[in-house]
């Protein structure tokens, strides 16, 4: 996979300065950092990232977040595969304030499966000449304010409501989402009232139960229309939960700010 630079104009209070992804990491050694902020994950296989005296061994589906000038390096005993974002902008300097003021971010994993996909979907959105420069400054900021969030959701993850409620009910939406399932039937199985649910979810997702469903579902579908373009809409639709496919690509379109002509190319049809 190649790396692009500047995607995004730096005129924009955030834009992206250089991303990637399937990246061979070779060994790198920066004594003076990288000038912006930069996010990197493991897709595949491990290395290891020096920090000061603090060697930190970033395993598939784990990611860091540096900031600008820390000294660090990277190795690796095998080939490690990486994906990276680094950011720029008029509010570069700014970023610290939505993120923290830790030396680094490290995150086992997202909270908000949608962020887990930005740097694909990005590149995607790039390749196929649908990436709106001020959505991505949008989503940018999201980003970065999720791995912030998550940092706090990660704390509140140990919390006995989180455990009993939460993580049953994103595991019964990731395990049934090609199947009818409503707010009222999750709520039933944890013997809960759906208000109560809806409550928990926006406390500790920042989204209603449905929202979070939706969200879901059509990030699957996401990845069928990318990875299975052959495959109809008819199928993606009863993939993802929907009956109706006409419902499915309104929602899908809606969701993802799409023309009807954008929704095609992304089907590469």
């Amino acid at each position: 996979m190649p790396i692009y630079f500047q995607i995004t104009p730096k005129s924009l209070p955030l834009a992206i300065e250089s991303i990637g992804s399937s990246w061979r990491q070779e060994p790198i050694h920066r004594p003076h950092g990288y000038p912006v902020y930069h996010w990197l994950k493991t897709i595949k296989g491990a290395g290891t990232i020096a920090i000061g005296q603090q060697h930190i061994r970033l395993g598939v589906g784990q990611g860091i977040l540096i900031p600008p000038t820390l000294c660090h390096s990277y190795d690796s005993t095998g080939t490690w595969l990486t994906q990276f974002v680094t950011f720029n902008g008029t509010l570069e300097t700014s970023i610290a304030s939505i993120v923290g003021t830790s030396s680094y971010l490290f995150k086992e994993r997202f909270f908000d499966n949608h962020y887990d996909h930005f740097i694909d979907d990005t590149i995607t959105a790039y390749e196929t000449d649908c990436l709106n420069p001020f959505d991505a400054a949008v989503d940018c900021f999201s980003f970065l304010l999720s791995l912030s969030k998550d940092q706090a959701m990660q704390e509140q993850a140990g919390n006995s409501v989180y455990q009993d409620i939460i993580e049953p009910a994103i595991r019964k939406i990731q395990s049934t989402f090609s199947h009818e399932l409503s707010v009222g039937q999750l709520a039933q199985e944890l013997f809960i009232s759906p208000q109560y649910l809806t409550r928990l979810f926006t406390k500790y997702t920042g989204k209603s139960t449905q929202d979070y469903i939706t969200d879901y579902r059509l990030n699957k579908a996401k990845e069928y229309l990318i990875n299975s373009p052959h495959q109809t809409i008819s199928t993606i639709a009863s993939k993802c939960g929907y009956s109706s496919p006409s419902r499915f690509s309104e929602t899908f379109r809606k969701k993802n700010k799409l023309t009807p002509s954008a929704f095609r190319k992304l089907r590469g049809s």
